[in-house]
């Protein structure tokens, strides 16, 4: 019986298949790493917990209150002495403990996870700072002493014009004398106290990451469709990957080495980009996302650039295993290719071997050579024994 070849046709839908399966089998790769680890709340823990993010907290958390104490439409116009907004920035901080920053961002860090995947609305987010606005309101009249102490020296002539001081709105932007320092601190005190109390209890990720509504709607949208695809994609791999093998069925070691071949290679390419990125992948990471860092609240963008640095280097490390994993089984697919070579048709077989066990050779020598006379008074006899 002849072997059974793959035709030209399917050969060719196989080609065209397989530059989709090379297409959708790299991105797939990233789609376990992604999910188990850059989207897992759990790999950005020991970020936060590293030492040498921990001064970034209480910063972070200031830059927030500060962002809202100086938006106009929840404070209004602030007094001309608030006009040093670094300083009072810089004073804010040090009356924000350490520990209650790094537990905010932490749940700050929690909610965002899963608002990404899927587990928390756009509303729900929230920081909670009721209890911070306490610790700020009992420490008003340290806030305003520090702050007032940061200022630089006010001239002589200002007193001179202004007079009598009666309200915060009053007083100069500057340091005053002595002899009207603790009226200057009482009425900032008082400000001060009031700024906090106009603070909101519960702060919106929209004001840490300074996007709008609307934007992080739209953008939200395009992010669901792409997970959406992102987890489908492996299965439209192997779905793409069964079709190439229906195709090319009819020599099963043509089908394992084809398959095999375009694991390797897809794999192979893959892996020596990624390991390319991985020698240089916190550069990259900081020459690409710099420009969008700066809409982000102070502090806020070292620790992000922390977070996609380290659980980004994670998530590459686990794409390249996958990878290799990929390889692998591509080269054992190919090792399988040689054990199922087609065997040879019952044509190719020794013809000097007959099925009954006589010597071929003999049989046909026999069919050539003439016969004996004595074979052939043989044969008569025979036959008139027949016809008798």
């Amino acid at each position: 019986m002849d072997h059974q070849k793959v035709g030209f046709a399917n050969r060719i839908l196989a080609f065209f298949l397989s530059i989709f399966v090379a297409v959708t089998l790299i991105i797939a790769q990233f789609t376990f790493p992604l999910e188990l680890v850059l989207l897992n709340s759990q790999s950005y823990v020991p970020v936060i917990e590293n030492e040498e993010f921990a001064d970034r907290y209480p910063e972070i958390m200031a830059n927030m209150l500060i962002s809202q104490i100086y938006d106009v439409s929840i404070a209004g116009t602030l007094p001309a002495i608030f006009s040093n907004r670094d300083a009072f920035q810089s004073i804010l901080i040090k009356f924000i403990p350490e520990e209650w920053s790094k537990d905010t961002i932490l749940n700050f860090t929690n909610q965002f996870i899963d608002y990404l995947n899927f587990r928390l609305p756009t509303k729900a987010m929230d920081i909670e700072i009721s209890g911070i606005k306490s610790d700020l309101i009992l420490n008003s009249q340290n806030i305003a002493e520090d702050y007032i102490n940061s200022l630089v020296n006010c001239n002589s002539n200002v007193f001179r014009e202004q007079g009598q001081f009666s309200t915060v709105f009053d007083l100069p932007p500057c340091k005053p004398d002595r002899s009207l320092m603790p009226m200057t601190i009482e009425l900032t005190s008082k400000y001060t106290e009031d700024l906090f109390n106009q603070l909101p209890s519960q702060f919106s990720i929209a004001d840490a990451t300074a996007i709008s509504n609307n934007s992080a709607n739209d953008n939200y949208f395009f992010y669901s469709i792409s997970r959406w695809v992102l987890r489908l994609l492996p299965l439209i791999t192997l779905l793409l990957l069964i079709m190439i093998a229906v195709l090319l069925k009819r020599e099963r070691s043509v089908m394992l080495r084809w398959i095999g071949r375009l694991l390797v290679i897809t794999s192979a390419f893959t892996l020596i980009l990624l390991t390319i990125v991985l020698i240089g992948f916190d550069q990259l990471i900081a020459m690409t996302i710099n420009r969008f860092l700066g809409k982000l609240i102070g502090g806020f963008d070292v620790l992000l650039l922390g977070f996609i640095q380290a659980v980004g280097y994670q998530t590459v490390v686990w794409v390249i295993v996958s990878l290799i994993i990929t390889l692998v089984f591509g080269l054992i697919l190919s090792l399988m290719a040689k054990v199922f070579l087609p065997k040879k048709a019952d044509s190719e077989i020794d013809p000097n071997i007959d099925n009954t066990g006589i010597d071929g050779n003999q049989v046909l020598a026999k069919d050539i050579a003439p016969q004996t006379i004595e074979e052939i008074e043989e044969e008569e006899k025979k036959q008139d024994e027949e016809g008798n």
